[in-house]
């Protein structure tokens, strides 16, 4: 047995002998307003709050958690006008031989198919946060903090409309900006909806903070996305 499990296992001993093994209730971990405002990200739905019972050091214990769930909401436009952008300049450029009524007409017609394709995307980008507590704040061991972890990914997967054969790549630590020691691991998988797939990026971080401890769940799209538009027009394809 490891120290750090040892020194959890006294702690635990010590609560229960002494009658003092209740959890506190946990508080969410929020993301400031401002900040959301500021990124183009809104709240979804309620704090959700539930209590698990696992064994810690051999010792049946409660653990409660809080999470909120934010959703990317300016992901589809912003999309959307950079398409535009490129999209309208290759016209300009490869169809330089249609008329200038014809190119608008053109640039309309793929707007209206990318509006439509880039929809398929809506509610793709998510965060969650969720702040996870054990008695007398001890911290939360490694196997442990897997399975939670574990958990919250499928369920925050699951949520996700057409996201399938999630895999783990890699793992990784960095320093968050309060200098505290976080660890990460990411994950592929794809986005299937109405026909259409994009690469999607999953990261799970988890560090300690006054006595819980915090995991933050990304979910966004990555990598080049490439969509079929028809861009006949006039005759000119």
């Amino acid at each position: 047995m490891n120290v750090k499990l040892l020194s959890i296992l006294v702690v635990l001993l010590t609560l229960l002998a002494v009658g003092c093994i209740q959890t506190k209730e946990a508080q969410p971990a929020t993301i400031p307003d401002d900040a959301l405002s500021h990124a183009g990200w809104v709240k979804q739905g309620e704090v959700q709050k539930q209590t698990l019972e696992r064994e810690v050091a051999g010792v049946n214990v409660s653990i409660n958690l809080a999470s909120q769930t934010y959703v990317d909401a300016g992901l589809v436009q912003r999309l959307l006008n950079d398409s535009i952008a490129t999209t309208s300049q290759l016209i300009d450029t490869k169809f330089s031989a249609l008329s200038s009524a014809q190119r608008e007409q053109l640039k309309n017609e793929v707007g209206d198919s990318l509006q439509q394709m880039l929809g398929q995307l809506r509610g793709a980008a998510v965060i969650n946060t969720t702040r996870v507590v054990l008695p007398a704040n001890i911290p939360v061991p490694d196997r442990l903090m897997d399975r939670i972890i574990g958990g919250l990914v499928q369920t925050s997967s699951s949520n996700v409309e057409g996201l399938k054969n999630l895999k783990k790549v890699s793992e990784e630590e960095f320093t968050t900006e309060n200098g505290k020691t976080a660890k990460a691991s990411i994950y592929h998988g794809i986005l299937e909806r109405s026909g259409q797939s994009v690469n999607v990026e999953l990261l799970a971080c988890h560090w300690n903070d006054a006595g819980s401890t915090i995991v933050a769940l990304g979910i966004y799209p990555y990598g080049k996305l490439t969509y079929p538009v028809d861009v006949s027009a006039g005759g000119v394809s």
